[in-house]
């Protein structure tokens, strides 16, 4: 499952998995399975403290990664008897700091419904 967002978007490499990291910088899997671990300890703060976890010559653009994100995927499940409501949505962040707000982009609701025992 994916979500195609509204604009071209850096990937976050605290977040993002071992595969997408390797593949937008161009490193072996083995290099981005380190960084997955190195901010397991900690967050990367910048994407220059990446630099010392990277390949010798691997390059950072930031219009390519970044070390944050303004896009969200929350999702939930709430159980009523028998019947069981899913919700999905994509949240954008807009601005910064106090002045930020959140948007719903997207949201997908489905209701399933369980055997009674």
């Amino acid at each position: 499952l994916a979500d195609i967002l509204p604009v071209p978007t850096p990937l976050n490499v605290n977040t993002a998995s071992r595969d997408a990291i390797a593949a937008v910088l161009g490193i072996d899997l083995g290099s981005a399975e380190r960084i997955v671990q190195v901010r397991q300890r900690a967050p990367f703060t910048t994407t220059a403290a990446l630099k010392p976890h990277l390949p010798e010559d691997t390059k950072i653009d930031d219009k390519v990664v970044s070390i944050a994100t303004s896009y969200f995927e929350v999702s939930g499940r709430l159980r009523l008897e028998e019947r069981v409501l899913e919700e999905r949505a994509l949240m954008q962040r807009r601005g910064a700091g106090g002045a930020a707000e959140v948007v719903t982009l997207y949201r997908e609701r489905r209701t399933l419904h369980t055997e009674t025992p």
